[in-house]
């Protein structure tokens, strides 16, 4: 019978027919949320489960628009869209092509629905207002910068900050954690979890920001009938879910019962350094790293950015201070361990700009080339352009050998902390490196341009350019670009280490620098102003499974309006140099607050001279003899006593250098010891 050979005839020409009229794919739209300053990602799985083909083919995502490829099956994008304002603040869309075996497509779109997220605040207490980011990549919101000084100008002087670290584990990997703008994603909000979920993000996606007089409010009030907290010491984040993994402790406060647990409702408040203060909690370890491509270290990081309002002292009021601390919460121990702050500074108009390093004072700054800042431009400073740095006041702790280091010598105790201060093995490290890179890389050679993968950011907290070079004295620090030698850890250092050499090692700098009044600065090199930014680092240091490490750092602004164009980097040293005796009181973290009001003397109570070495006097206005009591930063009771009306002396000889807080009844003054 021919039947047989006639219906698969007809099957043959029906799979012709068929082959012949493919029909298309039909990718249907896919909805995902997401949150300002976080990566949404998109799998295969995902995209495909609500797709089909007509025919039966097999379909696959041929690609997804304005995602970054992370690997086969899965896409990711930062959502940097602006400020959320609602419940959900916008939506965004970006298409993805959907193919099947034959080779047709479809449009198919991924509509991303913005939550929004308490996120960012401002400290603003002193003269400068700036914008503090809860994982760590401070000063801007992913668009535009917000470290406005002074305050109220719409002048900016920095225009992005953030933390690198990086170590070797036992086997010798490199682990890092490394951000720059945040074109992908090393750090993510809140304390390291089991669970990341939409609850986890918008409980821990956010800072806490809160002063003294708001924290004296709430520890008087507490039990009042009808007394509600404000939102940041109600939510106050002392404490983790443990059965999620999450530390314990996080942001400290004042136990009352001690029973570990934050209740503001039974008096519990916040503990902050400064008179207004920013909380924020951030880790490394919650997903792969796209922006260094570096392996994760397991690092959870509490932090707290502070101000003082102190409005007669210009130091002070012109200073952002910052404390870290980094909790290694991997089963490894890190050894040649790095802490990095890259700083990206810009002095109003970011194109006309000088960089260098201050070895003595542990600083790296950024003043203008030239004798006038920008063009006329609204958030340029024009004349007398000023000057801002960024000081690394004590990182890790030195490893203990029993006695008091003295300070002053060289090595760590050049720029440490704590080094003379009669205490034994509270030694802190300070800044052992600063490299700059440029923004404009027209005409810089490969190798010293900013960093792309985990290597080139570990090469260069430790002075190392991109080719693997070690940076050396003279012109650019390499050899193809006017270095002399011999190999140095601090580029630009001017004249801040002469009697030391600390950056060389003790050996002199080819080429004549560092005597006869010729110094290595961004000018002598020849350099044309530029849009600078660096990264000053600590290291290197152990750093154990379960080890915790503080950093301490600060921000100082300074503007001289009386002598040469560059007479404001001479200013900023000058705050600098008085800075120095009083950062371990300023960096203090107060055990209680003591109930010390904030009322103001209004010259009730005169005192001179100071800051002080060993004596004050202070002039008492009141008619009668008043109690007072003298405490020091973290609420101590250092003495107490009576003053008479007219003039009294108070011995502070025998003091620690710091400030401490003179109460007479409702009046407070502060006073500063020094020498």
């Amino acid at each position: 019978m021919k039947i047989p050979a006639i219906i698969s005839c007809l099957f043959l020409v029906l799979a012709l027919n068929s082959m012949g009229q493919n029909n298309y794919p039909v990718a249907v739209n896919d909805t995902v949320s997401g949150f300002i300053g976080y990566p949404v990602q998109v799998t295969s799985s995902f995209l495909l489960r609500n797709d089909y083909d007509p025919d039966g083919d097999s379909i696959y995502i041929n690609a997804v628009n304005g995602f970054q490829r992370i690997n086969d099956t899965t896409w990711e994008r930062l959502l940097i869209e602006g400020y959320p304002i609602g419940p959900y603040d916008s939506i965004i869309s970006n298409p993805y092509f959907l193919k099947d075996q034959n080779g047709g497509i479809d449009l198919g779109k991924i509509i991303i629905r913005i939550r929004s997220a308490a996120r960012y605040d401002s400290l603003d207490v002193n003269n400068i207002n700036a914008l503090i980011s809860p994982f760590g990549n401070h000063f801007w919101n992913l668009k535009d910068s917000h470290f406005e000084v002074p305050k109220g100008s719409g002048k900016k002087a920095v225009f992005s900050q953030s933390l690198w670290m990086g170590g070797m584990d036992e086997g010798g990997s490199l682990s890092l954690a490394a951000e720059r703008y945040r074109s992908g994603t090393d750090y993510w909000t809140g304390p390291i979890s089991y669970v990341y979920d939409s609850s986890y993000t918008l409980k821990w996606n956010r800072v806490w920001k809160v002063d003294k007089e708001e924290i004296r409010f709430h520890s008087r009030n507490w039990n009042t009938p009808g007394y509600v907290p404000i939102d940041a010491i109600k939510y106050w984040p002392g404490n983790g879910d443990v059965s999620l993994g999450q530390s314990q402790q996080i942001a400290p406060f004042y136990d009352v019962n001690a029973d570990g647990i934050y209740d503001p409702l039974n008096g519990d408040y916040p503990l902050i350094r400064g008179d207004q203060a920013i909380f924020f909690i951030f880790n490394d370890a919650r997903s792969i790293h796209t922006e260094s491509k570096g392996q994760p270290l397991g690092i959870e990081i509490h932090g707290m950015a502070y101000e003082y309002d102190l409005p007669d002292d210009s130091t002070l009021y012109n200073t952002l201070f910052m404390h870290y601390d980094i909790i290694n919460l991997s089963a490894h121990n890190y050894n040649n361990t790095y802490l990095g702050l890259f700083g990206d500074f810009e002095i109003g108009y970011a194109n006309d700009d000088y960089i260098g390093s201050d070895v003595t004072n542990g600083m790296m700054y950024e003043y203008n080339g030239t004798a006038v800042d920008g063009t006329g431009q609204p958030w340029a400073y024009g004349v007398n352009p000023p000057a801002i740095d960024l000081k690394i006041i004590g990182g890790p702790l030195l490893p203990p050998d029993g006695i008091d280091n003295p300070a002053g010598a060289c090595g760590y105790s050049l720029n440490g902390l704590n080094f003379g201060d009669g205490i034994a093995d509270n030694e802190r490290m300070g800044m052992t490196n600063f490299v700059y890179t440029n923004n404009n890389s027209s005409g810089i050679p490969w190798y010293m341009t900013d960093p792309a993968i985990a290597p080139e950011y570990y090469a260069l907290m430790r002075s190392i350019w991109n080719d693997g070079t070690h940076m050396i004295y003279g012109g650019n620090g390499h050899i193809s670009s006017g270095g002399l030698g011999p190999e140095c850890n601090f580029m630009f250092p001017g004249n801040s280490d002469t009697i030391c050499n600390y950056g060389t090692n003790g050996v002199l700098p080819n080429g004549g620098f560092n005597r006869n009044g010729y110094y290595w600065t961004d000018s002598t090199a020849l350099n044309a102003p530029e849009d600078r930014r660096g990264v000053a680092s600590v290291g290197p240091f152990s750093f154990t499974a379960g080890e915790s490490v503080p950093l301490d750092y600060c921000l100082t602004f300074a503007r001289d309006y009386s002598r040469s164009s560059t007479s404001s980097v001479n200013l900023l040293r000058e705050r600098n140099a008085e800075l120095k005796p009083l950062l371990s009181s300023l960096v203090a973290l107060p055990s209680t607050y003591n109930g010390i009001e904030e009322n103001k003397c209004d010259n009730i109570l005169k005192i001179y001279p100071n800051p002080a070495t060993n004596h004050v006097f202070v002039e008492s206005d009141l008619n009668h003899k008043t109690a007072y009591q003298l405490y020091d930063l973290t609420g101590k009771l250092i003495t107490s006593g009576y003053l008479l009306p007219g003039k009294n002396t108070l011995n502070i000889s025998h003091f620690q250098n710091g400030v401490y807080i003179l109460k007479c009844g409702m009046y407070i003054a502060r006073i500063v010891k020094i020498g």
